[in-house]
């Protein structure tokens, strides 16, 4: 087996993995719609103490909104 195969080979399993535990473990009960924002928003917003400090005041739908008006977060 050839290099480039060897590498096909193992992203083609990889993804099959990370889908079966999408639609396994992490997908149900959501829709692709919820799941695209949920991964927009640890985008965002990866600083998980930041987070817990804007949850305190600020909503669900309140991240999702600046989600969409913002560039991802990168502590400085």
């Amino acid at each position: 087996m050839t290099v480039a195969q060897t590498t096909n080979s193992a992203v083609t399993m990889l993804y099959g993995h990370v889908g079966l535990r999408i639609r396994g473990e992490v997908g149900k009960g959501f829709t692709e719609k919820s799941l695209r924002r949920m991964i927009h928003f640890a985008e965002a917003f990866p600083d998980e103490p930041v987070v817990a400090a804007l949850s305190q005041h600020l909503s669900w739908s309140h991240f999702v909104e600046s989600v969409s008006l913002r560039k991802p977060y990168r502590p400085r």
